[in-house]
């Protein structure tokens, strides 16, 4: 079973392990406002949780169902419109527009299948009324799709990008993003023979006929996966070059090779990278070999270097597949088991999410006045017995600080809390981990 892991960015450099929630098999993760909308491969459907609570995500809402009428066989990317939540499902080669104004119901607005248009899609992004999608296809049916979805209710096929033949530059088409009037398409090949991937640039001026505008065949896009833009430049992801590449697009028509940055295994855990997102001036990315989540600073687009890597099992990592980012939280979904086993100083126990130099720190309650401290290091997991701390003091005796201030205090800064504030006084204050309602009330009483 495949999870959602959930890891505080406010210091960039040193991302710290939330929390998690098992989801079957999920493909691609999309987060707005308090939820996360995730699309789950194996259980064909759309999958909603409640993030309010980083540590400890809670189901709220799904929908399901191969074949008529939701048409979500092998569910595999998604993107979020107002209301609506759009879903391109592999096996039912088809668009599903999903109404999710009510989280706790979504429910089923439309479907577009067209078996001549769309097949074996993978990657979607709307554009106004358009939704482009890459549509992996066969040698002759691979393409760049183009549905209006001006009606929810009813997507309608109405142009798309296809030439046929493995010479197409859109032939086995992954990823697509859109910049003004172009669409960015990543190939998993390119020119064939040559072992390398494709940059298709696509001018969709005209959505009914878009139009090959430029391109770019090179030995790092083989295995092109992923894509995503910022300014004048295209960053992609390729899980057989095991690497990011960043290309130039200052001048769409001619894309140019800038630079690359990867490698398997330690510093980078790029082994099989399966999407990025940018979010100012870092790319995180998702790797799935080598079970990580990446941070990676594109300050400077020729010599991107690396922030932070996160892998395996100790961070509720697992066959990584997609990753989102919304405020100081980075979301990952993988298609890998992950069980409080593979973490037995964090779950099914609360962390205290303490961050300490490189290393990581947590600290945990086991009951009585005891604790164990481990370290975390992306080389494994150890554990050190700490001897109990002593006697507690009245929790009246000591008051937090510092303190937030205002009203209506949120999960957020509980743990924001417990990040910045020593252990022991912790442990003086509440004479025991506190749960949020715990910190809560004491945090009222002092006011």
């Amino acid at each position: 079973m495949g999870a959602l892991t959930i890891f505080n960015k406010a210091t960039i450099t040193n991302p710290v392990l939330t929390g998690y929630n098992t989801s079957y098999s999920p493909q691609s993760v999309v987060v707005s406002g308090n939820y996360a909308y995730i699309v789950d491969a194996s259980n064909d459907g759309l999958t909603i949780l409640d993030i309010t609570n980083h540590i400890s995500p809670t189901l709220v809402g799904s929908l399901y169902g191969t074949g008529s009428p939701n048409y979500l066989s092998y569910a595999y990317a998604l993107i979020l419109d107002g209301d609506y939540a759009y879903v391109v499902s592999m096996t039912d080669d088809a668009l599903v527009a999903i109404d999710v104004s009510t989280v706790t119901a979504p429910t089923l607005a439309g479907v577009g299948r067209d078996s001549n248009h769309l097949e074996s899609p993978k990657d979607l992004v709307k554009s106004g009324n358009y939704i482009y999608i890459a549509s992996y296809g066969g040698v002759s049916s691979s393409a760049l799709s183009v549905w209006d979805v001006t009606t929810p209710n009813a997507p309608a096929y109405f142009g798309k990008y296809s030439p046929g033949g493995t010479s197409s530059r859109v032939y086995t088409i992954r990823g697509v993003a859109i910049s003004g009037n172009y669409a960015y398409c990543v190939s998993q090949y390119g020119v064939p023979g040559a072992g390398t991937g494709n940059l298709a640039v696509i001018d969709i001026t005209a959505p009914a006929t878009p139009s090959l505008y430029g391109a770019l065949s090179h030995a790092k896009l083989l295995g092109g996966r992923s894509i995503a833009i910022s300014g004048n430049y295209a960053y992609l992801v390729s899980d057989t070059a095991d690497c990011m590449t960043v290309i130039d697009i200052t001048d769409p028509a001619n894309p140019a090779y800038l630079t690359d940055f990867g490698g398997a295994g330690t510093p980078n855990y790029m082994n099989l990278p399966t999407a990025i997102t940018i979010v100012g001036n870092y790319a995180f990315i998702s790797c799935s070999t080598d079970d990580s989540m990446v941070i990676v600073d594109i300050t400077t687009p020729a010599t991107p270097t690396l922030v932070a890597a996160r892998a395996g099992l100790p961070n509720a990592l697992n066959g990584c597949t997609g990753v989102a980012v919304s405020g100081d939280y980075v979301y990952v979904v993988g298609t890998g088991s992950v069980s409080s086993a593979s973490i037995p100083s964090l779950f099914p126990i609360n962390p205290l999410l303490r961050a300490s130099g490189v290393e990581r720190t947590f600290w945990a309650g086991v009951g009585g006045q005891s604790v164990y401290q481990t370290v975390l290091t992306m080389g494994g997991i150890s554990t050190t017995y700490v001897s109990p701390l002593g006697p507690r003091e009245p929790a009246s005796v000591i008051t937090p600080t510092p303190l937030p201030s205002g009203p209506g205090y949120q999960v957020a800064d509980y743990e924001a809390w417990l990040v910045r504030t020593d252990l022991n006084t912790i442990l003086k204050i509440f004479g025991r981990f506190p749960t949020y309602q715990d910190w809560l009330s004491r945090v009222k009483e002092l006011q």
